[in-house]
């Protein structure tokens, strides 16, 4: 999986790298690997994120 999604793993590890710098980063990083770039897969993920991103305490 790391090789194709090389910007999105390269992000991970630079926000990882910045937690151990004294940083605290609420990060969540998820990839779904039967997933395609479409309107389908965004319908099903969309409610996730926006469910963590401004409900989760």
């Amino acid at each position: 999986m790391k090789s194709i999604l090389p910007n999105a793993n390269k992000l991970g590890d630079f926000i990882k790298e910045k937690m151990t710098n004294g940083y605290h980063i609420d990060f969540h990083f998820s990839i779904n690997e039967h997933g395609h770039h479409s309107k389908m897969y965004w319908r099903e993920e969309f409610p996730k994120a926006v469910s963590w991103l401004l409900f989760e305490v």
